[in-house]
């Protein structure tokens, strides 16, 4: 078992550093229709998440936006859009 302890100890490391969960009350309360916003994505031959925020906004209801969520988020949240 040579070298276990050195793995033992960077993986240590990182679960100290890891951020804590997300709990369900940070999450921000948005209806998705998630079937169009899929079917949406497969036209246009590209994932969801390669969808442009305006192209996502489409398909929250109660005029929620990808910047409301962002803005409400319990958390921190890195975006690269």
């Amino acid at each position: 078992m040579i070298g276990q302890k050195m793995n033992y100890k960077r993986y240590n490391d990182i679960l100290k550093n890891m951020p804590a969960p997300i709990t369900l009350d940070q999450i921000p309360k948005v209806k998705i229709d998630y079937k169009g916003l899929i079917q949406y994505a497969k036209s246009k031959n590209m994932q969801p998440g390669e969808l442009s925020d305006e192209e996502k906004n489409m398909f929250f209801s109660e005029g929620k936006t990808m910047a409301w969520i962002r803005e409400n988020a319990g958390y921190s949240m890195n975006v690269n859009s």
